[in-house]
């Protein structure tokens, strides 16, 4: 599922669905399942123990889920690249904890200077 979809989805939770029923548990749980399956739950709580979790129960998360995430080039939408690759300006870019580098690449390529 790419970055636009995910973005038409989040649009239509967050404008068309009452906060009194996209912000109920049950009904996220529901749309979690469908999404995730029997893995729903551990997206569902991270937040509630995040803060409390050490490196290796968040790596265990990772295992655990990693046939759930969602495979993409990037976590931008086509509008917001054209827009990075048209306004960027200078001669160095800092790439730093931006996922697995597909913007990076694209500015290298079209000259982004020293990347």
């Amino acid at each position: 599922m790419n970055r636009s979809m995910t973005n038409k989805l989040n649009y239509i939770l967050d404008n068309w669905v009452p906060p009194i029923i996209r912000d109920s548990e049950l009904f996220m749980s529901f749309v979690f399942y469908i999404v995730f399956g029997k893995k729903y739950h551990y997206y569902m709580h991270f937040k509630d123990h995040s803060y409390r979790l050490k490196e290796a129960d968040i790596n265990q998360y990772y295992d655990i889920l990693s046939d759930t995430f969602i495979n993409r080039k990037t976590d931008l939408n086509t509008g917001c690249i054209k827009y990075i690759l048209r306004n960027i300006s200078g001669t160095t870019i800092l790439d730093a904890a931006a996922g697995k580098g597909y913007l990076a690449r694209l500015l290298k390529k079209q000259g982004g200077g020293g990347i």
